[in-house]
């Protein structure tokens, strides 16, 4: 649920990111499947998409997906008997706000000789977020506003600088963990092109060749 949060929207941006690279797979005459992972469980939404009019039909597919609740990604990615073997790519796009097991799932694509890239992809206001004074802190996945991880703070200069070392910390962990499995990662904002994203950053990072 953290997903559907900021302007541009990180879902709309993650779902297009999806399309984007599956219609670059495509064209390259290669054949992909999407998956959304709710709770537990990897959620096929398109079986396996080979050519332009699959492609076009998984397109209206993502565009119907929902984001909700929490993901728990080393049991949904864990559970695929056959996530695919050999050289080719699996992609994981989310903003990796969770406690849930990430680390468990790249292993488990990697020991199936997969490639994997991580792409986080986060709102402007959390990777520079402008907040100060008293505030209502509400967790997008809890259930209702009663729910005992929503609480009232005060952002000062010191809570400030303590978010801006837990959020570098965060994303040097993925970077590291990804470094150390020969994972790729990548950190995209929401209110960045897709095309920049893909077509710099990404090719710059050996995802797209």
């Amino acid at each position: 649920a953290s997903m559907d949060w900021g302007e541009p929207n990180k879902a709309d941006t993650a779902l297009k990111l999806a399309a984007a690279l599956g219609y670059l797979a495509v064209q390259a005459m290669d054949c992909v499947t999407f998956y959304a992972i709710h709770d537990s469980a990897a959620e096929d939404i398109s079986s396996t998409v080979v050519g332009r009019e699959a492609f076009y039909s998984a397109a209206k597919q993502l565009n119907a997906v929902k984001f909700y609740g929490d993901s728990d990604f080393g049991r949904a990615v864990g559970s695929q008997e056959n996530p695919g073997r050999g050289d080719g790519i699996s992609v994981i796009l989310s903003d990796f706000f969770t406690d849930s097991d990430w680390k468990g799932a790249v292993d488990y694509l990697r020991y199936h000789n997969r490639d994997v890239h991580l792409i986080q992809v986060l709102s402007r206001d959390e990777i520079a977020p402008g907040y100060s004074g008293k505030v209502r802190m509400l967790d997008a996945e809890a259930p209702d506003e009663e729910d005992d991880r929503t609480y009232r703070t005060e952002i000062t200069r010191s809570s400030m600088k303590a978010y801006e070392e837990a959020f570098r910390w965060h994303r040097n962990e993925l970077r590291t963990f990804c470094t150390s499995r020969g994972a790729g990662f990548f950190t995209f904002c929401s209110d960045e092109r897709v095309e920049k994203m893909l077509f710099e950053q990404a090719a710059e990072g050996g995802m797209i060749t």
